[in-house]
């Protein structure tokens, strides 16, 4: 099998469609479907069934994903190994939720390019669910999480720092100065939260669930730096790390509830594939974290 059909196949199956493969991988898309045809008689096997514009993996097609990933990683390990045995290079893909890259991360971050300057580091936010998807098929090379800790089979986990997390109001809220808030009282109660997939939202959630409240409103928000801003402007209750929200709570433009509910162990961790080859600019990126970020 030709190592670049299968980068080809792989690139479909990530871009989602044959016309962004060719768009990705700068082919024509006549290019495209002439290296799948070559790759399916090779292997005597349909990969891709074609459902008008769509095209979906057959059985056969999911078992040769499988394979083609762990395939194009040894060859490009192969080929980093034999270029520069020792020197970090190429590039890295990194996960990270936002309040860790704004608060956390930029320090480490400058550290690492000023040491490793031929490594093109590249962040991705998303959400810790993501993280793991990407992860198993081989978007990202490595993420950060801000979770439980992690019990994943297939993943490698450092567990770095817990992250302490609060209910925050701004002083006006009527809750703000309550010498005990327990879950009863979110109950009628305007909310305003991360989006879905949200590791610690899925947690929150579902301690609202179990002590059956119901709030008033839920306002989902994709930006921290929102969500601190809707707060502090009195719009509703959230829940956030302590350290996205340090400087709002010292001015006391924010206020952490006096929370006796469940405690919430959250914990900052770093994780990678357990079939992902250290390359060297990963493997200095992991000696980094730990460095840096280890019981911080």
């Amino acid at each position: 099998m030709d190592l670049k059909n299968l980068t080809t196949f792989v690139t479909i199956i990530h871009t989602g469609s044959f016309t962004a493969a060719a768009q990705h991988l700068g082919y024509a898309q006549s290019t495209i479907t002439g290296q799948i045809k070559v790759l399916e008689e090779s292997l005597q096997t349909c990969l891709f069934e074609r459902i008008g514009r769509q095209a979906k993996l057959t059985t056969s097609g999911k078992i040769l994903y499988r394979h083609a990933l762990a395939l194009l990683n040894i060859a490009k390990q192969a080929e980093t190994e034999v270029k520069n045995p020792d020197t970090p290079n190429g590039q890295l893909l990194i996960g990270a939720p936002e309040s860790l890259c704004a608060e956390i991360l930029p320090a480490l971050v400058k550290d690492y390019c000023k040491t490793y300057p031929q490594v093109d580091l590249q962040l991705r936010f998303d959400t810790c669910q993501n993280f793991r998807n990407a992860l198993r098929k081989g978007t990202l090379d490595i993420a950060l999480f801000l979770d439980e800790p992690l019990q994943d089979r297939d993943l490698i986990v450092y567990q770095l720092f817990p992250e302490p997390m609060s209910l925050l109001v701004s002083p006006e809220h009527p809750l703000s100065h309550a010498d005990t808030v327990l879950p009863k009282d979110l109950s009628g109660q305007a909310l305003l939260l991360t989006e879905p997939g949200c590791s610690y939202r899925l947690l929150f959630e579902g301690m609202l669930r179990q002590y059956q409240i119901t709030p008033h409103s839920i306002l989902e928000i994709s930006s921290i730096e929102v969500i601190r801003q809707f707060a502090v402007h009195g719009l509703g209750i959230t829940f956030l790390s302590q350290r996205a929200v340090a400087r709002e709570l010292l001015s006391g433009s924010l206020i952490a509830l006096s929370w006796q509910g469940p405690i919430f162990n959250i914990q900052a961790q770093l994780a990678y594939h357990r079939d992902k080859w250290l390359s060297p600019a990963l493997q200095a990126f992991v000696d980094l974290c730990h460095k840096r970020l280890y019981k911080m």
